[in-house]
């Protein structure tokens, strides 16, 4: 048996009052012997938690709590919407819209089943210079807020948006061309082009 338990520490600690004040949390799901959780934060929000798990044998005896995980409740963050792409010549401009001070883009190239970190912003943009014409490009993004001893809370990924990064730019238009009017002609005296 596994019993895990959230609960609001008390002041000054004492483990048995945790133990019988802290919620028992029932699995979301369990697979291949791995148990997920989901802990509604409603109860916590703005309070501090600490949870922990123990198993119980045969015999029913408890083992001692695991390591106790202390982390802040705050509200959940807004899941980034309205997922926008924007090919430009040189890269691709992501934009969305969503409460926040700090997002995270993930990236995922061509037919790779998996999203990689691409970048941490905190405006609801962001340009990807390095996306190579030719290729297909899908993205990702999610609000995230630190909390304490180097974690985080995240919101929910927004929906999955992909483009094919093609070339259908116009080329620049030229620079440095200089002419001069004489009788019945236009002589031009210097052309750059821009590639």
């Amino acid at each position: 048996d596994f019993d895990l338990r959230a609960g609001v520490p008390p002041e000054p600690w004492n483990e048995a009052q945790w133990e019988a004040r802290a919620r028992r949390v029932q699995p979301s799901s369990v697979e291949n012997g791995l148990a997920n959780f989901t802990i509604p934060a409603g109860e916590f929000t703005g309070k501090d938690v600490v949870i922990a798990a123990r198993v119980s044998g045969e015999n029913h005896k408890p083992s001692a709590w695991s390591k106790l995980l202390a982390m802040p409740a705050i509200p959940a963050l807004a899941q980034p919407a309205e997922m926008k792409l924007a090919p430009e010549p040189k890269g691709i401009r992501v934009t969305w819209r969503a409460a926040g001070e700090h997002f995270r883009v993930l990236r995922r190239e061509g037919e790779d089943p998996a999203f990689k970190a691409l970048a941490v912003t905190t405006a609801p943009e962001y340009f990807d210079a390095s996306a190579v014409l030719g290729k297909t490009y899908a993205y990702q993004v999610l609000t995230f807020a630190p909390v304490a001893n180097n974690r985080e809370a995240q919101s929910e990924l927004s929906e999955v948006v992909s483009i094919p990064y093609k070339d259908v730019f116009p080329p620049a238009a030229p620079a440095g061309v200089r002419a001069s009017a004489s009788a019945g002609s236009i002589d031009r005296k210097s052309t750059r082009l821009n590639s």
